[in-house]
């Protein structure tokens, strides 16, 4: 009601018949209208899926840039901003990633590093940096197979 995707009662007595309305709805998977426009909270939108913030996809480095990030800290070289990076986009965990699974990869926590900005942005690539320092630990067996 809050959002503005159902009718708010009248009268205060009727909020509590409104309530199991909505709870009814949600519990047998019909939707209040949630996930097909923005769902704002004071003035924030906000999301079911942080991830893909709804959408199904998440843009991800392409792992070939991680490659190169991976190459370049292997030789003890800086990934500047003369270092062409690439994004990519992964299908999301979420309910509304179902759609876009089996046409992409679908993402994993372990093996792929969300994109929350542009590609030549310096605190995303420092992101990836880290991320790859953290995957050759995590992942000590596959140091040289390219990332």
């Amino acid at each position: 009601m809050f959002a503005g995707l159902e009718n708010e009662p009248r009268s205060y007595e009727k909020h509590p018949g409104a309530i199991a309305a909505i709870a009814r709805k949600l519990k047998a998977g019909r939707s209040t209208g949630y996930a097909n426009e923005p769902h704002y909270v004071d003035g924030v939108e906000t999301f079911r899926c942080p991830l893909c913030r709804d959408d199904g996809r998440v843009f991800v480095w392409h792992p070939d840039s991680m490659a190169v990030v991976a190459d370049l800290l292997r030789r003890g070289e800086p990934v500047g901003l003369g270092v062409p990076l690439l994004p990519s986009v992964v299908a999301c965990i979420c309910g509304r990633g179902e759609q876009f699974r089996g046409r992409m990869a679908t993402y994993n926590e372990r093996q792929w590093l969300p994109l929350g900005g542009a590609t030549h942005d310096e605190d995303e690539r420092q992101k990836l940096v880290d991320f790859m320092l953290g995957y050759r630990q995590r992942n000590p067996a596959q140091q040289n197979m390219g990332f």
